[in-house]
């Protein structure tokens, strides 16, 4: 009787965590609204940033601190070259590298990225040169691609919850 006991109580916790993953999976989607009402500049002591509004309302924005970390959104994609990005922001050109570590979002590859998409990351800037090398990219021109993606993997994760109450039920 207690490895059956055991057997529901382990199979009931894999239905929580799955429970949790699902919800997990949905405030992450309800977080990724941006507040697009920022001060146009700031200045602290350890980082200049730069914030702007374009015309069309996109959220402009440059920051780099003292120790080369950077973050830039509202930059339009210019150019592809290999592995290497070419983005303005508010006319500003920036060459963006990408390897292996860098995480691409909102598109399956770099040559997914079409012209004048919006795009944001961050990353490290090179001081000798001004390129930055960046850690993540993402393609916020494509955010009803990544929406449907997210939904996809609810609905997977649904279905698996689904078939792991039906197995809990039955073994009742």
């Amino acid at each position: 009787m207690k490895t059956h006991y055991g057997y529901k109580k382990v199979l009931f916790l894999g239905i929580l965590v799955m429970g949790l993953m699902v919800l997990g999976a949905l405030m992450v989607s309800a977080n990724t609204s941006e507040d697009y009402n920022e001060p146009v500049k700031v200045k602290t002591e350890d980082s200049v940033v730069h914030k702007d509004k374009s015309s069309e309302g996109s959220r402009l924005g440059l920051s780099i601190n003292q120790s080369g970390s950077v973050q830039f959104s509202g930059a339009k994609f210019v150019s592809l070259s290999g592995s290497s990005v070419s983005v303005t922001v508010s006319g500003l050109p920036l060459t963006i590298n990408t390897n292996s570590n860098t995480q691409i979002v909102g598109v399956a590859g770099l040559t997914d990225i079409a012209s004048s998409d919006i795009i944001s990351g961050k990353g490290t800037i090179d001081s000798s040169n001004g390129v930055i090398t960046a850690s993540l990219l993402r393609d916020e021109s494509q955010s009803s691609v990544r929406i449907a993606d997210l939904e996809k993997q609810i609905q997977s994760l649904l279905e698996q919850l689904r078939k792991l109450q039906a197995q809990f039920n039955s073994i009742r």
